[in-house]
């Protein structure tokens, strides 16, 4: 839905809480010394659906007088105002502060398919061993990741595409670039889903405990074969449904209206943008 909105997605660096902390910190003081003496303004603890606070909403919103035009533009002021006073430790305005903080460590902007996996990705915290990372009791490892076990041994981000576990995408402190990782545990010469996975194990393991009891076996055990037959399967319906709410399912979702793409928004460029602004010298 973002990349189909246009809407570029920029990951914060681990340990960079500084690109995320002034921002919120930029939030709270323009709120708390700007925008909390408006007309209208209604505090966090009164925002909601608490009936204890109806009647703060209504003088709140009784009081309001200022229209969405009027708003942006106080607040674009305010913002200016906030942004060329000297820093208290620095004693630099803040702008000069957030653009040499910009040529020292610019924020990291992935692109391609990697941007893809980071993005559709289940997102882990784990710890960096010797053997590499585990998740969902999966064991990754690589050169590459090895060698950063070397210099670092704390907890890293761990990216895994449910829908391929055949390597991962980690993400360790003072690394510029995510690394990867390569599934361990199992030789996987396809392409597997998590749950397919999940499900072939499980298949495994039940057949393992027959054999031990000397029970007849009715799945293989090779776990190969096992995961070869889960992906050959004609129906592998979820379980707690049936056939009639499946068609119930497939019934409704055929009758909603297509989704509306919104239209693509102008191409102008940051000069255009800021022309005859404020902010235009500052650009």
């Amino acid at each position: 839905m973002l990349l189909m909105s246009g809407v570029v997605i920029l990951r914060i660096p681990p340990r960079r809480g500084d690109l995320k902390g002034t921002v919120e910190r930029c939030i709270n003081t323009v709120e708390s010394r700007y925008i909390h003496h408006m007309p209208g303004y209604i505090p966090k603890v009164v925002v909601g659906l608490n009936p204890k606070y109806s009647k703060a909403r209504e003088r709140a919103k009784s009081a309001a007088r200022l229209t969405v035009q009027e708003y942006e533009h106080q607040l674009a002021q305010h913002i200016i105002e906030y942004n060329h006073e000297k820093h208290p430790r620095l004693k630099i305005p803040r702008i000069h502060v957030y653009r040499n903080g910009l040529e020292m460590a610019p924020p990291l902007l992935l692109t391609g398919h990697i941007q893809q996996r980071l993005t559709f990705a289940l997102t882990y915290e784990v710890k960096l061993t010797r053997e590499g990372v585990e998740v969902e009791t999966l064991l990754f490892n690589s050169e590459d990741l090895h060698a950063a076990y070397r210099s670092y041994s704390g907890t890293v981000v761990v990216k895994l595409d449910p829908d391929d576990v055949r390597s991962v995408l980690v993400i360790v402190p003072q690394y510029v670039e995510p690394i990867e990782a390569f599934l361990t545990t199992y030789s996987l010469t396809e392409r597997a889903g998590l749950e397919l996975l999940q499900m072939a194990i499980k298949a495994n393991n039940s057949a393992s405990a027959a054999a031990q009891t000397g029970k007849p076996v009715a799945a293989p055990m090779h776990f190969g074969s096992v995961l070869a037959d889960l992906q050959e399967a004609t129906e592998l319906r979820i379980a707690g449904t049936t056939a009639r709410k499946e068609i119930q399912a497939v019934t409704q979702a055929a009758a909603m209206p297509p989704a509306v793409r919104p239209p693509a928004a102008p191409s102008l460029s940051l000069d255009e943008l800021l022309k005859g602004s404020e902010l235009d010298d500052e650009a």
